[in-house]
Order: C-alpha cells, then sequence, then structure tokens
C-alpha cells in the first residue's frame, strides 16, 4: 500500500511542476525505463523528455541519499533495479484523459517500500520528511488544479489548468 494522487498534466503542466520542484527542493528526476547506456549519470533528467519516450519518473529529494543499482533487461538495455524500494516520489506520467482500461497519471509514495523498513536500512530519521515531501507534492496539484474529476474524494483526478481545459474543449 502506498499514498498516490492521480493527475493529468500536459507538456505545459508539467513545466509549472518543475518550476514548483525547482523553487522548492533540490531534486533530480530519475528515468524508469531502458535506456541504451549503463551510464548511472544518464539516468538522471533535470527537464521531462518527450512523454512518448518515458512514461514514467521517479523524483529524488537530494536531501535524501540514493544509490541507484543499474541492470540489463534481457533486452540489452537497462535501468534502474532499486527505485521501488528507493526514498522517491513515482510520477506516471498522463497528458490525456485515459480510456477505461488505460492508468492514470499519478504521484505516488511506496510506504512499504524498504526505505521505510528503518531498522533494516537506518532510515527512520528522514522517513518523517520523506512522507512531507509527498504531501507538498500532493498539496500543489490540489492547489493548481484546473479541475477534479471522479465520484469519490479518495478517486479523484485532478487535471492541471492545461489538461483540464483540453479536456474541456473534447467534451
Amino acid at each position: 500500500m502506498g499514498r498516490q494522487i492521480m493527475v493529468v498534466m500536459t507538456n505545459e503542466d508539467e513545466k509549472s511542476f518543475l518550476m514548483f520542484l525547482r523553487e522548492n527542493f533540490d531534486f533530480k528526476l530519475i528515468v524508469c525505463g531502458p535506456i541504451d547506456t549503463a551510464d548511472e549519470a544518464d539516468f538522471y533528467h533535470d527537464e521531462f523528455a518527450d512523454a512518448d519516450k518515458y512514461g514514467q519518473y521517479y523524483i529524488l529529494n537530494k536531501k535524501f541519499s540514493f544509490k541507484p543499482l543499474i541492470k540489463q533487461d534481457i533486452y540489452g538495455g537497462f535501468y534502474v533495479g532499486n527505485l521501488w524500494d528507493g526514498p522517491l516520489v513515482e510520477f506516471r506520467r498522463r497528458q490525456t484523459m485515459p480510456a477505461a482500461n488505460e492508468f492514470y497519471g499519478r504521484f505516488y509514495l511506496n510506504t512499504c517500500a524498504a526505505v521505510f523498513d528503518c531498522e533494516k536500512n537506518g532510515y527512520g530519521e528522514f522517513k518523517k520528511d520523506l512522507e512531507e515531501f509527498h504531501n507538498r507534492i500532493v498539496k500543489w496539484v490540489k492547489k493548481n488544479a484546473g479541475g477534479k474529476l471522479g465520484g469519490s474524494r479518495q478517486f479523484y483526478t485532478y487535471l492541471l489548468p492545461d489538461a483540464w481545459e483540453k479536456c474541456r474543449t473534447d467534451i
């Protein structure tokens, strides 16, 4: 189980989100998905790449230490094998409203991750800080959303302003 907020953000909305991150945190984006090199530096981004190329990132607040474990997949691409257990907030991108069988975008904090096993990893001192990092992202989304869709409070999908405008014109 974890904590999440579902979002739809266009490229313009993502730029606003990056501005929020830059104004408030020292951070890096870690790409999720295979890339062509095992060079650790190539997994870190300062900007979001084309959504068709990378649909998912993990946000690392540099306040927390994290050493990526680079692995090779069966197709020859390289990926970070320990993203799920790191002190990271997942950002699954979604730039249009999903069909019924598609995933929504989201910001997700895996509270079952090994990072929360404080005795094992010695991370207890920043568990609260990591949760607060995620909470600040959630508050930003809610404050800046152009609108929300959904049937109940826990299942709302928040559309940032540009996504909301595009959704409204498509209806």
